[in-house]
């Protein structure tokens, strides 16, 4: 990503398809500041968005959950519970 911010989405299908491509990375299990990384916009657009788009959001600070899916995430999620984090 570059370290210049992408112009303020004003409306259109483009909004649109942007919102509902934030709606689903986040339902996914990226965070607010994953998407603002990814996409280059700030925090308060991301979360507009999110929400133009019908988003139930997360409580602020709680990581996803995200679905195990094989067995090296089994092994982390395990290293992770033993070391207590």
């Amino acid at each position: 990503m570059s370290d210049r911010r992408q112009p303020y989405i004003r409306s259109g299908i483009r909004r649109v398809a942007i919102a509902s491509q934030l709606r689903a990375a986040y339902e996914a299990g990226a965070s607010v500041v994953e998407l603002v990384e990814r996409h280059g916009i700030s925090r308060s657009t991301v979360k507009r968005l999110l929400n133009e788009a019908g988003t139930d959001m997360r409580p602020a600070g709680r990581p996803a959950l995200r679905p195990v899916r094989g067995p090296a995430d089994l092994d982390r999620l395990v290293d992770s519970w033993r070391s207590g984090a």
